[in-house]
């Protein structure tokens, strides 16, 4: 095969290399770089091509593959490409997410209004969200952790790691961690969309992608809003996001800032005996990423500043009677570099961040009351900080056909709840072909109580103070089958925690307590079939795929009525199917089965006596079906075709059938 030789580069990212399917020779570097197309992506990285080992000083060879949350050679990588996002005409990443094995979404409001995100049987404050690879978890509860800015229309990139990420991302990857990348464009471009549908819900987002010199800008924003499909629970959603990249000579900034407001009526959310609950909830961030091109220096890091606040009535029009103000912030930086030698590659990166709350019932009293911004009469009468300094190390190298990562997170332990301590991980894999390899990891992680776990108090919840860190030692191994045609893939895990978090209910309340040790096991499978292409002829179907998870846990619930850690999804099926017809048509159908351990408290009325109730395993199906002309594509989305009944969490009913109709210009 023919080489391509490049004698000059102007220190950018070239992608299209990645379409060549030749050998691309850099100026008179001796290492050919050997890279293969990228496909679209669906439930696993499209190829095996050890390209993350290798470090170039002058230019970074960019394929479809690339993923900033890991690399998908050693572990389950899970990638949403932005077609992929577009297709869905899904308005949440919850809602794409519940596409896919391993991942169990408990959604409480509609369109992403509220959703917890559980992954390998762990609950949703074990699961780190990252914007572009920064932090942005809630400390005050993982509930609000997808309260982002960023709407599927407006992301390039949806990254899921499955299983414990600690020695790279910190303490709160503890069964796995979700990166939400962005990536402006590099020439000038809209998009838009506006969707109108079943109880009066609409939705209209625009994305405005333009070069500014040697920046590239993306600035996007959504409102939406429904008058819901049950008494209270309407909803108002808003979002606006700017990212700009920005290069020269010597450095590489990306700056993200964006702002988000929900209000919502919440009923049952959090009680089936206060049916008018309301939330309101709004999010402020700001980031600045770097990244050295100076060959001497190679360093890059980033510092984020996140803030969030929540107002929460228990009666809707009465908030007299009981009304909570919390204000949380998170604030980080973080410096790392990289070490290239004979040995391998060698990561080595510092992080710290400052975790902040005032808030009318959580924290320790404060001295002198702080006035809540908005109110005349509130003040925040609690406040609570900590802190959190971690040192992360991570070698990658490979012996022939094996690929390695092994490292270690040092937490300093400033914090009073976790001493000193280390968090060791090894992955491994191994490469038979181009096609089919296999993998193996272990990993130890950590996660701290969040400020709602140690001191909410509430009509019907306890916290308690002296929760201490929970803790888990992780093991999986799994194979990868891919080709042009056909990919597969399976994956065993198993999860021993110590200490776990969750609420139990005790003494008609819901406390939290430190369990006893909690062994999680399961597996998850799939195949996607790609019928044109393994066929090598034009076919009505362009993707199938089946999928199941299952999960089990060690601890029966037949004694301990959990909120949270001991109603995992069981049994998890699914089968999609995305067929393209003549005239530019498409239908996009997915029929899914839901079986959770567990069980939840029933009321008949809110005044009457809970009787414990098993959640039952049901059937759903979703329709998106549209047109795709040159610039504008016009939708149909159905959600829960079979107008089913079921529930995801607790008391709250999920609506029937749902029906949105839409259109998308770019």
């Amino acid at each position: 095969m023919e080489p391509i030789v490049f004698r000059q580069w102007s220190n950018k990212k070239y992608a299209v290399l990645a379409s060549f399917h030749k050998v691309i020779r850099i100026a008179t570097l001796s290492l050919a770089y050997s890279l293969v197309q990228g496909q679209p992506v669906n439930a696993q990285s499209d190829t095996v091509s050890p390209k993350l080992f290798y470090d170039l000083e002058e230019v970074e060879a960019v394929g479809e593959q690339e993923a900033e949350l890991y690399s998908p050679l050693l572990r389950q990588l899970l990638l949403i490409k932005q077609d992929q996002l577009e297709l869905s005409s899904s308005q949440s990443i919850a809602d794409i997410l519940d596409f896919y094995p391993g991942i169990d979404i408990r959604t409480r409001g509609v369109n992403g209004i509220q959703s917890d995100i559980n992954i390998q049987g762990g609950s949703f404050d074990q699961t780190l969200v990252l914007l572009n690879g920064i932090d942005m978890s809630n400390p005050q509860t993982g509930h609000f952790s997808l309260d982002l800015p960023v709407q599927p229309a407006m992301a390039h990139q949806l990254e899921i790691l499955k299983g414990p990420g600690s020695k790279k991302y910190g303490l709160s990857a503890y069964t796995g961690a979700i990166n939400l990348v962005t990536r402006p464009a590099d020439s000038l471009g809209i998009r838009m969309e506006a969707s109108y549908g079943t109880f009066n819900t609409w939705q209209t987002s625009s994305t405005l992608n333009f070069p500014v010199g040697n920046s590239r800008n993306m600035l996007a924003g959504s409102i939406s809003g429904s008058d819901g499909y049950t008494s209270n629970t309407d909803y108002g959603n808003a979002n606006l996001y700017f990212h700009s990249a920005a290069s020269n000579d010597l450095v590489d900034t990306d700056l993200m800032l964006g702002w988000n407001r929900k209000a919502f009526g919440a009923n049952a959310f959090y009680t089936p005996l206060f049916p008018e609950q309301y939330e309101e909830t709004g999010s402020w961030l700001a980031a600045l990423k770097f990244a050295s091109k100076i060959p001497a220096l190679k360093l890059d890091g980033h510092v984020y500043w996140k803030r969030h606040n929540d107002h929460f009535l228990l009666f809707r029009n009465n908030p007299s009677v009981y009304e909570n103000y919390h204000q949380t912030d998170a604030l980080g930086v973080a410096a790392g570099t990289k070490l290239s030698t004979g040995l391998g590659l060698t990561l080595i990166k510092a992080q710290y961040r400052h975790e902040r709350i005032y808030s009318t019932t959580l924290g320790d009293p404060l001295e002198q009351p702080v006035a809540v911004k908005g109110s005349d009469d509130a003040f925040y009468s609690r406040h609570k900080g900590r802190d959190h300094l971690t040192l992360s190390t991570d070698h990658l190298f490979n012996i022939g056909k094996v690929y390695m990562s092994t490292g270690l997170l040092l937490h300093a332990g400033i914090d009073e709840l976790a001493g000193p301590a280390i968090y060791p991980g090894v992955d491994v894999s191994y490469m038979f072909n181009d096609q089919f390899s296999i993998f193996a990891s272990g990993n130890r992680s950590m996660r701290l109580p969040t400020f709602t776990d140690l001191y909410y108090e509430g009509p019907q919840n306890r916290g308690n103070p002296e929760l201490l860190p929970e803790t888990a030692l992780t093991f999986e191994t799994g194979l990868k089958y891919v080709t042009a045609g056909i990919r597969g893939d399976l994956a065993l895990y198993y999860r021993k925690g110590k200490g776990t978090i969750d609420w139990i209910w005790t003494d008609s309340l819901w406390q939290t307590r430190n369990l006893t040790d909690l062994d999680t096991y399961g597996g998850e499978t799939g195949v996607t079939f790609f019928p044109s292409r393994f066929l090598n002829s034009a076919t009505l179907f362009d993707q199938l795929r089946i999928s199941y998870s299952y999960t089990e846990l060690n601890k029966s619930s037949d004694s301990l009525i959990s909120n949270y850690a001991l109603d995992n999804l069981k049994h998890k099926l699914i089968l999609e199917t995305r067929l393209l017809l003549p005239w530019n048509l498409y239908v996009h159908g997915k029929i899914s089965r839901q079986e959770r351990n567990g069980a939840f408290l029933y009321y008949e009325t809110p005044s009457s006596t809970p009787v414990e109730t098993a959640y039952e395993p049901y059937w759903l199906m979703d329709i998106n079906a549209g047109i795709r002309l040159k610039r504008i594509t016009v939708y149909v989305n159905m959600t829960n075709v079979l107008n089913t009944f079921y529930r995801d969490i607790g008391s709250v009913v999920m609506p029937g059938r749902w029906t949105i109709a839409g259109i998308k210009f770019r």
